[in-house]
């Protein structure tokens, strides 16, 4: 990928982020296209490195899945629970409450605005706590407690 793809990508962006533009929002434009033309270019080379790895891969590469009769717990639903029950209740209340929410885990799937709603809190920051909730359960199932319990779902 080119700069010169980049500098295209931004371009075309700009008119998207003058239609977009809201002054009753109270900021600025350049704070604003800044904002817009960056985003429309991390999703080109996003795009552009699915596509590229695709081709790499290519229709030769097999994908081994594990036997059942090797005996993970996977065979057992209620071990893997208990393992998301276990590493949920390593998360404060907020965290474990926006990660149930938006991804149903007690109930209902619900959007970030909803969750946002009845916490008070705007829906950006609902995705920040929700990211932030993710990086730390993806450390916690890293870490040597988790890890051996994972690997068997993992294969």
């Amino acid at each position: 990928m080119s700069f010169d793809e980049l500098l295209s990508v931004g371009i075309e962006a700009l008119p998207v982020c003058v239609d977009r533009f809201n002054v009753l929002l109270g900021y600025r434009f350049s704070t604003f296209a800044t904002t817009c033309v960056r985003r429309q270019m991390l999703r080109y080379v996003q795009k552009q490195q699915k596509l590229s790895l695709a081709e790499d891969i290519g229709p030769e590469v097999l994908v081994s899945v594990p036997d059942s009769s090797q005996g993970g717990f996977c065979d057992d639903p209620n071990v893997v629970l208990n393992l998301i029950e276990a590493l949920l209740n390593q998360l404060n209340a907020r965290e474990r409450d926006v990660l149930e929410n938006r991804f149903g885990i007690k109930g209902q799937k619900q959007t970030l605005r909803v969750i946002a709603e009845r916490l008070g809190v705007s829906h950006q920051r609902v995705r920040q706590i929700e990211t932030h909730a993710l990086n730390k359960l993806n450390q916690l199932a890293k870490s040597s407690e988790y890890a051996d319990a994972l690997m068997p779902i993992a294969g």
